[in-house]
């Protein structure tokens, strides 16, 4: 165990272990991928309600320069006879625990999750 604190960034906002940063540039799911990994760093993994709320906070503070969706690193994939969110590390993502909007996950009409409601415009946040 380490009492080492970690820093983020110039630039990035953390939370707990992790730093996040929301680019303001349009990107497909997959292009927005491949970005975050060129610095490092991987599409944004909300695994509590706490960095439900911070993420979305990111998202609404005042300034902020753009007002479109947000990708996380969340898609969904074809398993055998079923389709699942998975992710963008491989990991399940629960149909049952987390933080999704009514009548979500929605396994037959589309495959992007957004920090939104629609998938119209598309930045990434990374994490």
């Amino acid at each position: 165990l380490s009492d080492i604190e970690q820093t983020c960034p110039e630039g990035w906002s953390r939370l707990g272990q992790k730093c996040f940063k929301e680019y303001h540039v349009e990107k497909s799911w997959p292009q927005a991928l491949r970005m975050c990994a060129r610095y490092g760093a991987h599409l944004a993994r909300i695994e509590t309600p706490r960095e439900n709320k911070f993420v979305a906070s990111l998202l609404s503070r005042p300034g902020r320069s753009s007002q479109h969706e947000t990708w996380i690193g969340l898609a969904s994939q074809q398993q055998a006879d079923d389709v699942a969110f998975v992710w963008s590390d491989g990991v399940p993502a629960s149909r049952y625990v987390g933080f999704w909007k009514e009548s979500q996950p929605n396994y037959k009409d589309g495959s992007c999750a957004l920090v939104s409601s629609s998938c119209e415009g598309r930045h990434p946040i990374a994490s």
